[in-house]
């Protein structure tokens, strides 16, 4: 290939990236438009992340809040006699943690506005569990159904029953626990 071949070959090429009407290049054009749909795609996906993310992190504040109660409660918040059967009184167990309500919440948004993202079956259990929680069993046992029915192969799946069981003994749902 000659030294004038190359020059037409890089001419032609000009010349079918310049906008139909011939007033400027198609990759002055291209580029910024490429850029747009680039970081739209990126807002878009950084939005239901940031939900999700916003669930988990108050699910895990929460969790905190919780264990330290217990730990609270089992060094000297019992009685001896409640140490003994184990049995903490009503007001112990009945946590009134806020972090659950806002994860509750955030999760709520996920399913709500992404009902097609990859975070929704990790969406309902922290849901479930929250419920769970927050002593709202019945809503709790309506999550936890939800992922079982709707992400059967879910890595989640086992938890979620395990947690459905637990939350079919706070119902007082005996036989129906045995068959989860």
């Amino acid at each position: 290939m000659n030294r004038h071949s190359r020059y037409t070959a890089k001419k032609h090429s000009q010349a079918r990236l310049r906008t139909p009407d011939g007033s400027g290049s198609l990759r002055k054009l291209l580029y910024p438009v490429l850029l747009l749909l680039f970081f739209a795609g990126q807002l878009g996906c950084g939005a239901y992340f940031n939900t999700f993310y916003n669930a988990q992190k108050y699910f895990k504040e929460a969790e905190k809040k919780r264990l330290k109660q217990q730990q609270t409660a089992r060094r000297g918040g019992l009685n001896s006699s409640q140490r003994r059967s184990g049995r903490a009184p009503a007001r112990a167990r009945q946590t009134s943690i806020p972090e659950y309500k806002k994860a509750i919440e955030k999760g709520s948004k996920v399913l709500e506005l992404y009902p097609n993202s990859r975070y929704v079956d990790d969406a309902l259990m922290i849901i479930g569990k929250s419920l769970y929680y927050t002593n709202d069993f019945l809503k709790a046992k309506r999550k936890f159904e939800e992922l079982l029915k709707y992400f059967p192969k879910s890595e989640y799946a086992p938890e979620a029953r395990l947690w459905l069981a637990k939350t079919l003994i706070a119902l007082k749902d005996y036989d129906s626990a045995l068959g989860v």
